[in-house]
């Protein structure tokens, strides 16, 4: 304050610091008795943009997967600007180039979500350039990286040089030689681009059959300058047993069943046809007549045996029974206390 002029000095304002003072002003006469008055004095400071934004970057992921859905929250951003007015309002925004947009969740907040496919073997990375700009005249604006990487997902499968590899071998190679090298590419990293083990089988058409294996080793590899040879050369067990000779195995073994239980069905089949022909043999037979004579029979085979009662010496008439042939025994007695025996033979006819 000027003593003279009553002029208010100005120093350093800062309307980040202090938007506002209240000075307190006195004024004095030099009369006798001196008179005096005060007065209060606002001071409201206008604000000139001269602060950028700033911005405060909050991650929420390290990595983000490459087979993330639409939507999937990678950082929360938030934006201030000290200035006032018009000079704090900040708008955020990123290249609209990337596959990543920015959400604003509330005032000066904002999320950078996923918006669009990653692929980790096109791009593994992403450099995001969030720039915050404000509405004073003139503009300022802020800007800031984020780096978002984009870890692997087993989405790719592994690729030969070529769909059919043609390998012409001598026919006397030794055993366990080295027949080819295959090399493979896969995409992916990590555990998903790991080198696997291949067991191929190899088999004839003869009878039986016999097949082979080979242990083939694949290497994955990022690029074709990395091939190395240094495949395990191991001969192949002899003691391996292949899926082939264990169904050749089972169907001996299914013959042997069958024709054990048809064996023994044709031996029971036969032991019953023997007790049948057994119960076919008849007790001996007497028969007597009103002339005073019998007879006695003992067949092998069923008969009707018939006797003539007009004659001292009977005659016999023999009728078969149908049944196979078989030896007969006879005895004839007539009246006078004489027998005769007679042997009948088999019969020719079935």
């Amino acid at each position: 304050m000027r003593a003279v002029k009553g002029g208010i000095v100005k120093g350093k304002i800062d309307y980040e610091e202090h938007a506002a003072f209240e000075i307190r002003a006195q004024a004095q006469d030099k009369g006798v008795p001196p008179r005096s008055t005060s007065c209060k004095v606002l001071i409201e400071v206008l604000d000139v943009n001269d602060n950028a934004p700033e911005i405060s970057v909050t991650s929420l992921m390290n990595t983000v997967r490459e087979d993330a859905k639409s939507g999937t929250a990678v950082a929360l951003i938030t934006v201030s600007d000290k200035d006032g007015g018009k000079n704090g309002v900040v708008q955020c925004l990123i290249p609209g180039a990337l596959p990543f947009k920015l959400q604003s969740s509330y005032k000066n907040y904002y999320s950078l979500v996923v918006d669009g496919p990653l692929d980790r073997e096109n791009v593994s990375q992403y450099n995001v350039t969030i720039t915050a700009t404000d509405e004073g005249t003139p503009p300022l604006s802020s800007t800031s990286i984020i780096t978002v990487y984009v870890s692997d997902v087993n989405d790719n499968a592994p690729r030969f040089p070529e769909p059919v590899i043609n390998v012409y071998l001598k026919e006397n190679s030794p055993v366990g030689g080295l027949i080819c090298t295959v090399s493979a590419f896969d995409p992916d990293e990590n555990e998903n681009a790991r080198t696997h083990p291949l067991i191929i089988s190899i088999s004839d058409h003869g009878e039986p059959s016999l097949s082979a294996t080979v242990s083939i080793d694949v290497v994955v590899v990022e690029s074709t300058g990395e091939i190395q040879t240094s495949f395990r050369q191991q001969p192949v067990k002899e003691e391996t047993f292949s899926d082939l000779n264990l169904y050749l195995l089972i169907a001996i073994v299914s013959v042997s069943v069958i024709f054990l239980l048809s064996l023994i069905s044709l031996i029971a089949v036969k032991c019953h046809r023997t007790d049948g022909g057994l119960s076919r043999y008849s007790p001996p037979m007497i028969t007597t007549h009103p002339d005073g004579s019998w007879s006695y029979s003992k067949s092998t085979q069923q008969y009707d045996v018939c006797f003539s009662s007009d004659t001292l010496k009977s005659d016999v008439v023999v009728l078969p029974a149908p049944f196979a042939p078989a030896e007969a025994e006879l005895i004839s007695i007539n009246g006078g206390d004489t027998f005769k025996r007679t042997q009948t033979l088999p019969n020719s006819e079935k």
